[in-house]
């Protein structure tokens, strides 16, 4: 009879907690992404590496002997940086966290075996006494179980669960963030290299000028002030190249670092197009704000953190709530001289009512208000910010666009500008200041240009960005 009574409370507390339990508890990191370079989505409960193709390897094969593309600069810094890999391992820690909690809707169960040896005296009479020993030994199993607690169990599981789902889609938003820091280095480190070419060529026309003034100066033409002025644009130009060779060195060791690559190590990435197309279509600012409330994974995550806030105010509340636990022992005693119990078993039920704490239970519930309303303000603020980067990065696109199309325009007229006047004072029909105005002109074309470029790919990312669509695959 006891044993039946044993499988009985064992059914009973398994039938309570079939409708609540999930496969968290035998493996949790299903509940997170499976690595460092993959997102959690949380509709499919499955992760999706954003690029397989590099990430069971530190570097490509070729890494030495190519041209890395942006995508597989991407890929690199995926699998190499210790940020995402920091994100990653507190998702994991997470879900760890949620699966402890879904423990409480299961029985607990302990077994125990006892050996005691027992030194006691037999009185005979006031004077006689017989010594005696005894040893006690068996086995017991413990089975104890929460019947009722008024929703603490699953206010503390809803804490963690949005606590987990807060953790995956930080994640996910670290990987865009890292995916957007490489693009922005990428972008800056061409940059820096194309402005190199135009100071290199500009310091090649200032060669030109001062060369044209030296040979006017020979003809007795012109004064030597030409010349000085000439020499004077030659230096500078010469300077601004020697500091500009510094700016691609330092853009690289950044574009380095955040790929998570040693900055001494040696690559090379692919240029940019020579012929860039402009003729992209762009949303309207409002469908733009609409799809990144969608799918925004920080925005996510902040409304999951107020759901874990509530969470944790009805676990305080919760505390007002009596418990009402079951307790169930079975055991088999032997003791010495061949003497063995059939069993013995004990059933408890306890009911516990608070009543009194020291105030604990009123400050929990107002210190989990005040963290749900700081979380409710996060998560306005969160939107609000959301809003505003969408906001700036459709003007920066629209503002690369046209920047891009006057500013070739404006190399172009520049360099007609600079030969007309170079040619006109080999004639003796102008100046050593309009040559020097021209090729002034010219340079600043040139570098306008070139940040042109860099602004125009820049807003592209920062519009995938801005929505959360960067690295989204579906």
């Amino acid at each position: 009879m006891g044993r039946q009574h044993f499988w009985y409370i064992l059914a009973t507390c398994t039938f309570f907690t079939s409708c609540s339990q999930t496969n968290a508890l035998l493996d949790p990191y299903a509940f997170a992404p499976c690595l460092p370079n993959a997102m959690w989505n949380q509709n499919t409960h499955e992760s999706c590496l954003i690029s397989s193709e590099y990430f069971s390897i530190y570097l490509p094969k070729d890494f030495a002997n190519k041209e890395l593309s942006l995508a597989e600069l991407i890929d690199i810094a995926l699998y190499n940086n210790p940020i995402t890999k920091t994100s990653w391992a507190e998702a994991r820690s997470k879900a760890a966290t949620y699966a402890k909690t879904q423990s409480a809707y299961l029985p607990k169960v302990d077994a125990t075996y006892q050996y005691l040896r027992d030194r006691s005296t037999f009185s005979l009479s006031e004077s006689v006494t017989i010594p005696y020993l005894l040893t006690t030994y068996g086995p017991e199993v413990n089975v104890s179980y929460t019947l009722l607690d008024f929703g603490q169990r699953q206010a503390n599981s809803e804490s963690a669960l949005q606590g987990l789902l807060f953790s995956d889609l930080s994640h996910n938003r670290t990987i865009q963030t890292a995916m957007q820091k490489v693009m922005d280095d990428y972008y800056d480190y061409l940059y820096a290299k194309e402005l190199l070419l135009a100071l290199e060529a500009d310091l090649e026309n200032a060669s030109t000028t001062l060369a044209s003034a030296k040979e006017k100066s020979k003809q007795g033409v012109f004064a030597m002030g030409d010349v000085s002025q000439a020499k004077t644009q030659f230096i500078q130009a010469k300077i601004l190249v020697i500091q500009q060779k510094r700016a691609v060195s330092v853009s690289f060791s950044k574009l380095a670092k955040d790929a998570g690559l040693p900055a001494n190590l040696s690559f090379s990435v692919q240029s940019l197009p020579e012929k860039i197309q402009t003729d992209s279509i762009l949303n309207d600012i409002d469908s733009l704000v609409e799809k990144a409330q969608k799918e925004r994974f920080d925005l996510q995550a902040a409304i999951a953190n107020v759901a874990q806030k509530k969470a944790d105010l009805n676990k305080a509340y919760s505390l007002y709530y009596p418990n009402v636990e079951a307790s169930f022992d079975l055991g088999k005693d032997s003791y010495s001289h061949n003497i063995d119990e059939d069993y013995h078993w004990a059933l408890l039920f306890k009911l516990e009512l608070p009543i009194f704490q020291g105030f604990f239970r009123q400050n929990e519930v107002r210190e989990k208000k005040a963290n749900l309303e700081k979380s409710a303000a996060e998560l306005l603020h969160k939107e609000l910010s959301l809003i505003s980067e969408v906001n700036d990065a459709h003007a920066s696109f629209l503002s690369a666009k046209d920047s891009l199309g006057f500013s070739e325009e404006y190399v172009k007229e520049a360099t007609l500008q600079y030969k007309i006047a170079l040619e006109n004072y080999r004639f003796g029909t102008s100046t050593i200041l309009d040559v020097l105005s021209a090729q002034s002109s010219l340079a600043d074309a040139r570098s306008k240009l070139a940040e042109a470029k860099k602004n125009w790919y820049q807003s592209i990312a920062d519009i995938d960005y801005a929505t959360g669509a960067l690295g989204k695959t579906d």
